[in-house]
């Protein structure tokens, strides 16, 4: 008589992963996030930032995209879209190159972030901005409870849609472009 644990073995797997008995997800940094910032000019910054994986073959994902919706002490802000993000896992740093600005201000420009993101995955901590023609700064951020991000009216506000460079990188490009 021969016995097949084949699907008994399944059904082990599968109910060891529900109930987390095998490894846990790694913590990275895709979600909404809440961000707190100061550039050298001293003009204070807030922004929600959202980040999604865009390695979706790979586990744990290493690269993501987004944006950030920022409002400036200054009354200026925008929308500015990260084109790419990378995760080190071993040692938490999060960088993130931003490419087109969406419902900006005229001086607003697009920059390089890097931060570090807690053990407990909660916080990006350390952040730094700076790229050519940016006022550098530094920032935070804290994992947001709200699940959808503020959604800024290009209307009322009389700011424009502007691609970071020519060509649209990213394949990121206005509309009508």
């Amino acid at each position: 008589m021969r016995m097949h644990l084949g699907p008994f073995f399944c059904s082990m797997w599968v109910l060891c992963v529900s109930a987390g008995l095998l490894a846990h997800a790694e913590p990275n940094p895709a979600g909404t996030w809440d961000v707190v910032g100061k550039d050298n000019s001293g003009t204070n910054w807030q922004a929600t930032l959202v980040l999604e994986s865009t390695d979706k073959d790979n586990y744990p994902p290493r690269t993501f995209k987004g944006f950030f919706d920022w409002e400036g002490s200054n009354k200026t802000g925008g929308r500015e879209y990260v084109l790419s993000a990378s995760y080190d896992y071993e040692s938490r740093k999060l960088q993130m190159r931003g490419g087109e600005l969406e419902d900006a201000d005229p001086n607003i420009r697009t920059s390089i972030y890097n931060a570090t993101m807690t053990e407990g995955a909660d916080q990006l901590l350390d952040g730094t901005w700076n790229s050519s023609g940016v006022i550098p700064g530094v920032w935070q951020a804290t994992r947001s409870v709200e699940k959808q991000p503020s959604k800024r009216k290009a209307a009322s506000s009389g700011r424009v849609k502007m691609p970071a460079t020519e060509g649209c990188p990213g394949g990121m490009c206005p509309v009508g472009k």
